[in-house]
């Protein structure tokens, strides 16, 4: 398998997991508004830090465009 793919494989492994542990609290849930009809949680927003962090920890001089961050420049 690919290097990249197993990145990737092992982020959203991460992000689904912790997701998925999130969910068992609904009480710590936060809900904002992005737009109309378009919403984010905490938990959005933790997950794509976590997949950030896992794809930073192997590539950090990648670039890396997010749903909710937008664009996190890699370090040259």
């Amino acid at each position: 398998m690919h290097p990249m793919l197993t990145i990737a494989i092992q982020a959203a492994a991460q992000a689904g997991n912790f997701i998925a542990k999130s969910y068992e609290k609904p009480d710590s849930i936060e809900i904002m508004a992005k737009g109309q009809n378009d919403f984010v949680t905490n938990f959005d927003k933790k997950a794509e830090q976590i997949i950030i962090e896992v794809i930073q920890k192997s590539y950090p001089t990648h670039t890396i465009i997010t749903e909710e961050s937008g664009q996190i420049l890699g370090k040259k």
